[in-house]
């Protein structure tokens, strides 16, 4: 079974043509632009609870098209192809409710803008909105710009699945909400709130050679001064065994040095101190005075490098170079030169190191927790929230509301958010004597190995002669798409490898109590206060002089008379502005 598709990739004018949510001539009647409810057969909706099923085999609406604009970066190039073609979740989703969803794939920020503004929309739009309308104000300025709806009203009468998500999980329903108590966006939804989920949202931490560590007789550094005895020991017993005292103990390449802020019970931004409940500013704390005298003491003795640049007047700046490929831009790993950096638990984490193994082959990693502080606790320098980058709009142009609400909140359901994160039970995953699920292991025909679903076997699942898809379990959906769904993170430690799960596991073992809550988003208003652009000049003087201070240009004497002018330049009218975005979010 191969569906239809609408792709700007193949220069598709179908979309361009057809009404918004079109409509089979055999589409019920009742289908408007309004948020009343459906059709009559959809009386029976089930009423919100967390073991709510879904009940989407009720509703009929006569082959009616949803279209949807979605990015995939896994399309063929040679042919356009999208794999959004052949999920087998979408196609029991359209035999359930007697849908036809019809896919617009793009893989271009640019091509997204132009679509807004293009004055024909499709019924649903999935993208990373805050990064691409940033400048624009998000998903509010979105909503705004009137090219999104407020779905509030279709969640709370079509949707008994989400509301049953929300009932069971009440911090997302506040995260989801904005500052006028509007839902906007679908997403997939991670309520961070057992291990495996906070280890789904974790992939940066710091990274140190183990066998550098074995090789100086010392332990994984756990706080501030445990890492001043690795660092120097990395610079002055020759841990890589070359006879020469040439290591670098921290590369501080892509701003590094800022996992070690938490250590010191802040961050350089906006964050909650500890001590107050306040919101408070890093940039202007004592304790980011401590932590620059520490970076400064570091520096000087040589037990940091690449912790800023030069732009093309000379002036410095935070180095942004990322650790992804040592034998480009950053050398240093791969060079048996750095002692530690900062990495990821993806791939990239590990597969950077493979330029040092053909080096070193005995050369070994691994991950450090986070840092504590002088009183023992253990703070995160990353923000974490259940609001996802990737959200799903529904535009002003859907003209099938009932239609677009099954949809989605089949997705949400329990059998629809493992379709799309596990696939089929019996296919691409089975329970365990625990009860747990875990994936099915199949034969290669040409080998005879076991090997994942996720290898790229034939799989003809219709019995058509024609293989479908090349990947079992990627035949559903998974993580990597943006289609919304609840829960199953569990899956993210079948599918990844040992050095995943360890390195995810060591960084979600700490608080983020101090983090600024990334679920806040401020309004048009707000935003403009503290936007970069409204504040140039202030966030340049920071970022010169944090370099100016850790390397000594700038005596940390200085620092008093440094925040006197950050009080000049508008820093507590930015601090007032994300107090009072911090009192609304926690009043909801």
């Amino acid at each position: 079974m191969k569906k239809k598709v609408l792709s700007l990739l193949l220069a598709s004018t179908m979309v361009l043509s057809m009404a918004a949510c079109g409509s089979s001539e055999e589409a019920p009647a009742a289908n408007d632009n309004s948020a009343a409810a459906p059709a009559a057969s959809s009386d029976a909706a089930p009423a919100a609870s967390s073991e709510a099923a879904p009940e989407a085999e009720k509703l009929d609406f006569g082959g009616q098209v949803i279209t949807w604009l979605i990015r995939d970066q896994q399309v063929d190039p040679a042919t356009g192809d999208s794999r959004m073609n052949y999920l087998y979740t979408i196609e029991m989703i359209e035999k359930e409710l007697n849908v036809d969803i019809q896919w617009e794939v793009l893989d271009d920020d640019d091509a997204v803008l132009t679509k807004l503004t293009s004055g024909e929309l499709p019924d649903l739009i999935s993208w990373k909105w805050n990064d691409l309308y940033r400048e624009q104000g998000g998903i509010p300025g979105l909503y705004n710009d009137g090219i999104c709806i407020d779905l509030t009203e279709m969640i709370e009468t079509k949707m008994p699945n989400l509301q049953a998500v929300f009932a069971k999980h009440p911090n997302v329903a506040k995260d989801m909400k904005n500052s006028d108590g509007q839902y906007l966006y679908f997403q997939r939804i991670n309520p961070l709130e057992t291990v495996d989920d906070i280890m789904a949202s974790t992939s940066t931490g710091i990274i140190i050679r183990q066998d550098w560590l074995d090789n100086v007789g010392m332990d994984v550094p756990t706080d501030i001064a445990s890492w001043y005895e690795v660092l120097t020991a990395f610079k002055t017993m020759d841990p890589n065994g070359n006879g020469e005292l040439d290591e670098l103990p921290f590369d501080g390449s892509a701003d590094g040095l800022r996992l070690f802020e938490a250590a010191f019970g802040m961050d350089q931004a906006a964050y909650i101190d500890p001590a107050t409940g306040k919101v408070e500013y890093g940039a202007r704390s004592q304790a980011y005075k401590a932590f620059l005298e520490e970076m400064n003491k570091w520096y000087s003795e040589g037990l940091i490098v690449n912790v800023y640049a030069k732009d093309d007047s000379g002036n410095l700046t935070v180095n942004t170079v990322k650790d992804k490929d040592p034998g480009g831009s950053n050398e240093n790993i791969g060079a048996d030169l750095a002692g530690s950096w900062k990495g990821l638990s993806n791939a990239n984490g590990k597969d950077f190191v493979k330029t040092l193994k053909e080096k070193k082959p005995e050369a070994s990693i691994t991950p450090c927790p986070w840092p504590a502080t002088a009183d023992g606790k253990v703070y995160s320098e990353r923000t974490v929230s259940s609001v996802q980058a990737e959200t799903t709009l529904v535009t002003t142009d859907c003209e099938c509301l009932d239609a677009v609400a099954a949809v989605i909140d089949w997705m949400y359901s329990e059998k629809g958010s493992e379709l799309i994160c596990w696939g089929e039970e019996g296919v691409s995953f089975e329970y365990d004597a625990d009860g747990k699920r875990k994936l099915i292991y199949v034969q290669d025909p040409e080998t005879g190995k076991d090997v994942t679903p996720k290898a790229e076997l034939p799989y003809d699942k219709d019995g058509d002669g024609v293989n479908d898809l090349l990947d079992v379990y990627k035949m559903y959906g998974n993580t990597s798409t943006y289609l919304p769904s609840y829960g199953c993170f569990d899956i993210n430690l079948a599918t990844r490898d040992e050095w995943y799960k360890n390195s995810s596991k060591v960084w979600a073992e700490c608080s983020f109590d101090i983090r600024y809550p990334g679920a806040i988003t401020l309004s048009a208003e707000q935003a403009d206060k503290v936007s970069v652009a409204n504040n140039q000049a202030l966030f340049d003087y920071i970022a010169e002089m944090r370099m100016k201070f850790i390397t000594g240009e700038e005596p940390l004497s200085g620092f008093d008379n440094y925040v006197a002018q950050l009080e000049t330049m508008g820093m507590s009218d930015i601090v007032a502005v994300y107090q009072e975005a911090y009192d609304e979010y926690m009043s909801r």
